[in-house]
């Protein structure tokens, strides 16, 4: 709009006055367009660079063909209900269970060794607080976690894996590592 055009309230043509005041206040108006426009591209830029340094890693990875799985552990993988005391038990058995599904993914593949941490994970949040009667003697523990979780809880999840009642965990037979199948708890 030209400010010979604009009125003010009463309808009434500006003032020179009203008129210096609308034209200050849509330069600072333009100013700020400006220096957000200058923020919104330098952040884009930054970005652009970015994305270009991390694709810049990534040459010669076009030959790569294995998956690099990444294993949560401890406070990453349940956060602790501190109360029950559960944050380095669960840290130091679930750290176990990462070297147990390494150790099936070199031994067995990759969907093993996920069906393997999968389950696990399953077996610890259905343990809720870690008791006596879920965890096997110390004695006996090894990476397996068959070694370390007693076999009720394997037997529980299992059964719930298999059970389209039991929602968050029905996940079908399908989702059941093939050596706890036939295997007797």
């Amino acid at each position: 709009n030209k400010l010979e055009d604009l009125v003010n309230e009463a309808g009434e043509p500006l003032s020179d006055k009203e008129k210096q005041d609308h034209l200050d206040y849509l330069t600072v108006l333009d100013e700020r367009a400006a220096e957000q426009v200058a923020t919104a591209q330098s952040k884009l830029n930054t970005r652009v660079e970015q994305q270009q340094e991390w694709l810049a890693t990534q040459e010669g990875a076009d030959d790569v063909t294995q998956a690099v799985p990444v294993f949560p552990v401890g406070d990453a993988l349940l956060e602790p209900f501190w109360p029950q005391g559960l944050g380095s038990n669960r840290g130091f058995h679930t750290a176990l269970d990462a070297v147990w599904a390494m150790r099936v993914l070199a031994t067995d593949g990759l969907l093993p060794a996920l069906l393997e941490r999968s389950l696990c994970f399953d077996v610890v949040v259905g343990a809720g607080a870690f008791t006596y009667g879920h965890i096997q003697p110390g004695a006996k523990w090894t990476t397996d976690p068959v070694h370390r979780y007693h076999g009720d809880l394997f037997k529980m999840t299992i059964r719930n894996y298999q059970d389209p009642q039991t929602k968050r965990q029905f996940k079908g037979k399908e989702a059941i590592p093939t050596r706890y199948i036939t295997m007797k708890f």
